[in-house]
């Protein structure tokens, strides 16, 4: 995981406008992978400022306890907005995961790596 700074959470606050919280969080989300977190805030970006003036769908289910999207029938209607957005926002939510999956896996990587060692410094 990458040391997040302050001044990465300021540099995208400013970039975006979004509130420091949130771009602390993006950061933690993916392990202080700045990249990550702009492409992942430009995509929310582009996500609210294309919602902008459409109506918001009252029937839409919330998102799931493990915060994956849910697509209920309107929204899944072949060539509707509504199913483009739900699979954006699954998108990020599996870029995410897989940041945090990526970050499980070096850390298990080293853990096995230092059994290893102990294992072979023992014969």
């Amino acid at each position: 995981m990458k040391e997040i700074d302050a001044q990465m959470v300021l540099k995208l606050h400013k970039i975006s406008g979004e509130p420091v919280a949130n771009c602390n969080y993006l950061l933690t989300q993916t392990n202080g992978d700045y990249e990550l977190a702009l492409t992942i805030l430009n995509r929310i970006l582009a996500q609210r400022k294309a919602g902008e003036g459409a109506e918001p769908n009252a029937g839409a289910e919330p998102a799931a306890q493990d915060g994956t999207a849910t697509i209920d029938a309107a929204q899944a209607a072949p060539g509707g907005q509504s199913a483009i957005e739900a699979l954006e926002n699954r998108v990020l939510q599996l870029e995410l995961r897989l940041a945090q999956l990526t970050d499980t896996l070096v850390v298990v990587s080293d853990k096995l790596s230092q059994l290893l060692d102990k294992v072979s410094g023992d014969e």
